[in-house]
């Protein structure tokens, strides 16, 4: 299921919205962690090298459009397979195909303006090892940003947090990341 609104701009232009090495710092200050991430809606890759920098093993990104898994192949050649694995997969309906607690990380970013997030948000708490992070970004709804779905579809960051309560994450918490994704706001789920 293709998340509504999703289309991407040029690559230029939408990796002109963020700094995803800060994005990451801010996330992660004690990284690299340890153990392997899976990065969903990849898109282009824009925080795919920020995420190497973060995570000891393997980063699993996944995509639904063929185009941006291909795409993707051709970026970041020189990693694949030691250290990033391409899964061109609808995440959304049909899972990420990892085992329950296999996972340190995951980032779902810019993807939660779809009909049923919360389902998403408990297959990520499965898939994570206990202590494991999820990370969301998401368009923020109180101002006018560049990009982005339409207001009315756009979370808050209290209803993300409640959606991460209620999949079962321990520890929710909103990062400042106003410096590196001026038009986003950020949750960090703890399991």
């Amino acid at each position: 299921m293709k998340v509504p609104q999703s289309d991407m701009p040029e690559q230029e232009v939408w990796e002109s919205f963020f700094d995803p090495t800060g994005l990451m710092q801010t996330f992660l200050p004690d990284a690299p962690l340890a153990g392997d991430a899976a990065e969903f809606g990849v898109g282009y890759g824009t925080f795919t090298k920020a995420l190497m920098s973060s995570v000891k093993g393997k980063i699993h990104a996944y995509d639904i459009e063929p185009k941006a898994c291909s795409d993707l192949k051709a970026r970041f050649n020189d990693f694949i397979p030691d250290r990033l694995q391409i899964h061109c997969k609808d995440v959304l309906s049909e899972g990420a195909g990892m085992d329950s607690g296999s996972l340190s990380l995951v980032t779902a970013f810019n993807l939660l303006h779809f009909g049923d997030p919360q389902r998403l948000l408990s297959h990520v708490y499965d898939i994570l090892e206990s202590g494991g992070h999820l990370l969301i970004i998401h368009w923020r709804s109180d101002i006018e940003t560049p990009r982005g779905p339409d207001l009315a579809l756009r979370p808050t960051p209290e209803t993300v947090n409640q959606w991460c309560q209620k999949a079962g994450f321990n520890l929710v918490r909103n990062p400042d990341i106003s410096d590196s994704c001026p038009w986003h706001f950020a949750v960090i789920a703890t399991k």
